[in-house]
């Protein structure tokens, strides 16, 4: 963390929670070897998929960010690290179809529920910051799509969120939880 300036937008800038998200998950993985697809999803401005990769081997390494704002800072952020093999897709996960499995998922969510709280007067920071329970549900099924037998997803999100019952809920299975006062590190593995 500390020889990367991280380039980001004016609007929004990534908290300590995705610094956690990731020292937990290379914790957690450190003695796997190495990865052969990992997916950013709601990168940002890279901060997790970069610093995942300056600590665990992976061959390919696909970021998905939707708001178009984020796309000149995580590809300044990405010649800044040297990191290669990858991939930027600004894109809605939802609508896409990458024809690729991955071995790990890594999601620092958009995780207030859009219909119990306002909006703010930034539409962007909203969509970095609100989702539909409709919306978060129909990602944790495209994660289980998209996440190879025996794959991982690793989340940050607030004790109380819309997405702790529906991951519960979910056909992946909860192998770790750390609590960092107000937050989870959630891993799952898709069994």
């Amino acid at each position: 963390m500390d020889n990367i300036k991280y380039s980001q937008p004016d609007f929004y800038h990534f908290s300590e929670d995705s610094i956690l998200l990731v020292k937990e998950s290379v914790s957690f993985f450190k003695t796997k070897g190495k990865f052969k697809n990992v997916l950013d999803l709601c990168a940002g401005c890279g901060v997790i998929g970069i610093e995942l990769s300056l600590s665990i081997k992976i061959d390919s390494l696909d970021f998905i960010e939707l708001q178009e704002d984020f796309l000149v800072h995580l590809k300044q952020n990405l010649l800044n690290s040297n990191i290669r093999n990858t991939n930027i897709y600004n894109l809605d996960f939802l609508n896409c179809n990458l024809n690729k499995k991955y071995d790990l998922i890594l999601m620092n969510p958009p995780y207030f529920d859009s219909e119990a709280n306002r909006l703010g007067p930034n539409p962007n920071k909203n969509k970095c910051r609100l989702i539909t329970r409709s919306k978060a549900q129909k990602i944790i099924t495209k994660i289980e799509e998209s996440l190879l037998d025996q794959g991982h997803l690793c989340i940050v999100i607030p004790k109380k969120s819309i997405w702790t019952k529906l991951l519960r809920d979910s056909k992946l299975v909860q192998v770790k939880k750390l609590i960092y006062g107000d937050v989870n590190i959630l891993i799952f593995k898709n069994e």
